[in-house]
Formats: C-alpha cells, structure tokens, sequence
C-alpha cells in the first residue's frame, strides 16, 4: 500500500485498489437497514389504509393481513397470519362469494377482478367492494416470478344504503329533502312503518288558469 493511502484500500500488482472485508461488511449493513427501512413504510402504510388487504402465498398461507381487513372481516390479524386460507374462510358459507373472487385470481391470473359482494359477518350485513389479482414480479432477466393473490377489499355498506335513500325518493321529493335525510345519518330509518296521517283535498275554483299565470 503506497504511503497516504486510505487504509480500507490496498494495491495488488496491477495498481488497482480493493475493497476490504471491513468495508464489504458496511456497505452490506447499509443494505439491509435499507431493506428494514422499505419493509417498515410498506408495514405503517397497510395498517394506516381504510380497505382491507390480504395477501396469500402459493401454498395458501395468508402472509398480509391489515388492521383494516381484521375491522371490516371481524378477525384478528394475529390469528390470521400464517394460517391456511382455507382453514380460516372456506369454512364459512357466509364467505362463499368473497372465496369466489379470491379463486378467480387464481384461475383467471391475467386479469385483475373485482365486484361487489354481500357478506354476513357475525349477525353484520355487509356489502364488499372486493378486487383480487395473481401477483407477479419481473427479475433482473425478465422472467416472470409468481407470488400469491392480492385481494383488496372496501366496506361500502354506508354508501349502498345513501344509493337506495336516493333510487328510492329521488323521483318524488326534493332532492334538498334527499340530501337532508342523508345529512342528519337517518339512513339507517328505512324500515317501513304504519302511521296515522290526514289528507285534505281542496277544490279552487280556477286555480289552474291562476297557477299558470
């Protein structure tokens, strides 16, 4: 090593410099605290998004399982992760049409499938907007690497319920009155009722000629 080198360099006899173990070491630790930096971001932006995701590796094996899916599917991810998907969802009738868009991803691997469901979680009725697709990745050389099956899912039980507030009195009343049912979070009082009621009808004369003036 000539004199004022750098000490993590050495010279062989053709003059080029080489890079110690030491410095090897380094660079590989910058690599994997990189790597944990990815994966940490990757995890706080599944559990801070409002739709659910599953991921399901070739084997079946749930390996992604986010806080929101465990909120809208009432599962714990804790005791979701890492068992089989078929041990956790095939079990269940209840879950046959959300297993059915799970399979199509599967069956259909090229197309990215979605469409909404009704679903009875524990005494909930529940309408799902459910999207599955196969997941691939392309390597350095180009070659197709399968993973699993994503499947991404939205509770849109709230917005169904405004759309049939709407389809149901948006012809006959005002649509302010619509949109002032739907301020005050009286969806939900949709359920019919008998009440007592009085109807008065008044005969003018001329009110027609009147009105169109």
């Amino acid at each position: 090593c000539s004199p004022g080198a750098p000490l993590f360099l050495s010279a062989r006899g053709s003059g080029k410099p080489r890079v110690r173990k030491d410095e090897t070491k380094r660079r590989d630790s910058v690599s994997l605290d990189d790597q944990r930096r990815d994966q940490l971001i990757s995890e706080r932006i599944l559990e801070s998004m409002r739709d659910g995701v599953v991921t399901i590796d070739l084997t079946g094996r749930i390996i992604t399982f986010n806080a929101a899916a465990g909120r809208i599917l009432s599962r714990s991810p804790d005791e979701v992760v890492g068992k089989s998907f078929g041990e956790i969802f095939l079990t269940e009738e209840s879950f046959d049409d959300f297993n059915e868009v799970v399979f199509k991803a599967v069956y259909e691997a090229e197309t990215t499938h979605s469409t909404e469901i009704a679903l009875a979680v524990e005494g909930r009725k529940l309408n799902l907007f459910v999207s599955s697709s196969f997941l691939t990745i392309h390597d350095e050389s180009g070659n197709e690497e399968r993973y699993g099956v994503v499947v991404v899912f939205s509770d849109i039980t709230e917005e169904r319920k405004r759309r049939k507030i709407k389809r149901l009195f948006g012809e006959y009343i005002d649509p302010r009155i619509v949109d002032r049912i739907l301020a005050r979070g009286e969806v939900d009082q949709t359920t019919s009722r008998r009440e007592s009621m009085t109807i008065s009808f008044v005969d003018m004369r001329d009110f027609t000629g009147w009105s169109e003036r």
